[in-house]
């Protein structure tokens, strides 16, 4: 596996993480958060994607959205100097699929997404998995931090 697939795969872990501890948070203070996932990343739908992200974009359009079980976003983010394109597939629930692709629009990597916790696979592998919306074997749901006790940085400010 590449550098960039490794930097790649630790951004999208740490950015879910944090986005849905802070989600998380809000959640037990009662707080409304409307906040979205690399929502200062996102970029129009209309934007011209490089080479296999815009099958993608349109392979989750086809399966996702246009079958009303969710939405499809894209984003650019910067990745160790890198312009990652990233293109995210959500359901109406907590789990989706990310695949990301390098601005000439080689595949770098896919993954299925619950919450936080992204499983890395080989991309028809994940993509068949939208189909019956399972999740695959190496995804333990169990694991997320919702419905945990936050961490111990969260107990001793008393959030």
């Amino acid at each position: 596996m590449s550098n960039l697939a490794e930097s790649v795969k630790d951004y999208l872990q740490q950015e879910l993480y944090d986005f849905w501890l802070a989600k998380y948070r809000a959640y037990i203070q009662e707080i409304d958060d409307h906040a979205e996932f690399l929502e200062e990343c996102r970029i129009d739908r209309n934007t011209e994607l490089p080479g296999k992200a815009a099958e993608a974009y349109d392979f989750y359009c086809k399966n996702i959205m246009q079958q009303d079980l969710g939405s499809v976003n894209a984003y650019t983010v910067d990745i160790d100097d890198h312009l990652v394109c990233l293109v995210e597939a959500t359901t109406d629930g907590d789990d989706g699929w990310i695949e990301a692709y390098d601005m000439q629009g080689e595949l770098i990597g896919a993954a299925r997404r619950y919450i936080e916790l992204l499983a890395w696979g080989d991309v028809e592998e994940i993509r068949s998995l939208v189909q019956n919306n399972d999740l695959p074997t190496n995804l333990d749901a169990s694991a997320t931090l919702w419905g945990k006790p936050l961490p111990e940085e969260d107990a001793e400010e008393g959030n």
